[in-house]
C-alpha cells in the first residue's frame, strides 16, 4: 500500500486524536444544554431572595 506510512503515525495518536474529538464534543454539548436551560428558563421555579417587607 503506499499510504502504509500513515499507519504508524496513526497508531501512535490515535487515543489522543479520539479524546480530542471527545472532548470537543463534549464541550460543544455542554453549551447547548447550558444554552437550553437559559432558554427555557422558567421564572418560577427560580430560587428567590426572601425579602420581607417590614
Amino acid at each position: 500500500m503506499h499510504d502504509d506510512f500513515e499507519s504508524a503515525a496513526w497508531a501512535a495518536n490515535h487515543s489522543r486524536f479520539s479524546g480530542s474529538i471527545h472532548k470537543l464534543v463534549a464541550d460543544i454539548m455542554a453549551g447547548f444544554t447550558r444554552l437550553n436551560a437559559i432558554q427555557f428558563d422558567a421564572p418560577w421555579r427560580r430560587e428567590t431572595k426572601s425579602n420581607t417587607c417590614r
